[in-house]
Order: C-alpha cells, then structure tokens, then sequence
C-alpha cells in the first residue's frame, strides 16, 4: 500500500525526434519505477506536439503570456502540476535535439512563474551513440544550468553511452535497472 499523497505526478518528456527510441525507452523505464512507488505519470512526445521557436519579442513579458498558440500550453500545465520532471534528450552535434531546445527556450515566456512553482526532482536521461561520457557534458551542463536558474533540483542524470539504433539500449538492463530505481526514488524521498 502507498503512502504517498496523491498528488505525486512524475511528468516524462521525451526530446527525441524518434518516437520509439533509446531515448523513449530510457524515460519510460523513470516512469516504471515512480509507478512502482505509487505515483501517477504522465509521458509527452515532443514530436507530436507544435512548439514554435521563441521569436525574442518580449510579448510574453509585456502580455503576460506567449503570443504564440501552440503546444506550449500543455508542456508548462504538465510542469506545474508535477512534482517529479523526466527530461529525456539523446545528444545531438553535443547538445540537446532542437526539439528540447524549442522548448527550454520557451520556458523564457514563464520564467517568474516556473520559479515560483517552488522545488522540483528533474531527472535527466540522455542516451547517445558516442562510448565516452564526455560526449554527454555540454547537453548535461545546458540543462543543469537552466534548472538551477529555475531552482529546481537535479536528482538524478542517467547516460546511457553507446547506443545509436533504436531498441539498442533495451540490451542493457543494468542502465534500464539504473532509471528505474531513479524514478522509485524521486517519488520516495
């Protein structure tokens, strides 16, 4: 029996333009063990939702919202009413896919107010095709750095090195084991 509040929401973005992907499978695993703990998630594909690039226009600031009517909406509802946040993006050219990027840019039109959503676990989890972590550091430190201006609190950073074809990383459970027990945690402590 849990006994957490059920107000524990872990939320999963998956970043990577492959819908069935090392990245996919890595969020989904975060995903299981926060389940396993009792919490409700909820999972977004970037790729299926319209998220327009920030056009640096300061509507957002003068408005008080983005002028853009995208899917925007939906990634920041699911931010505020989560307690846990699953950021998965594989590293592409040492960075996040543009499709993350589109959207950590956006954050900028709710900045004050994901700020004053108070603390937040974010875990991390970036697969990529190179063998060397450092690979990972640039995409890594990106998203530490924004989180950290949003005082939110990394929990867990989960790479998982040498995997470039989709379904590669399901052949390494000790990566898979590793997410999960990510996910459980977050929700646990």
């Amino acid at each position: 029996m849990s006994t957490l509040p059920h107000d524990v929401h872990v939320f999963g973005v998956v970043g990577s333009p492959r819908k069935r992907g090392n990245t996919s499978d890595l969020v989904e695993a975060v995903l299981k063990g926060a389940r396993s703990a009792g919490a409700e998630t909820h999972k977004l594909y970037i790729k299926d939702l319209k998220i327009n690039p920030c056009h640096a226009c300061d509507y957002c600031r003068t408005q008080g919202k983005c002028f853009h009517v995208d899917d925007m909406v939906k990634v920041f509802e699911n931010m505020t009413q989560s307690k846990v946040w699953v950021l998965g993006t594989p590293v592409y050219w040492w960075g996040p896919t543009a499709q993350v990027k589109a959207m950590i840019d956006r954050w900028y039109g709710c900045v004050d107010a994901l700020k004053e959503l108070g603390n937040r676990k974010v875990i991390l989890t970036i697969p990529f095709a190179d063998a060397t972590e450092k690979t990972a550091e640039h995409t890594v430190g990106m998203l530490k750095e924004s989180l950290d201006f949003l005082g939110k609190e990394i929990s867990d950073v989960i790479l998982a090195p040498s995997v470039d074809k989709p379904g590669e990383l399901r052949k390494n459970q000790d990566i898979l084991q590793k997410a999960f027990e990510a996910g459980k945690r977050a929700v646990m402590s």
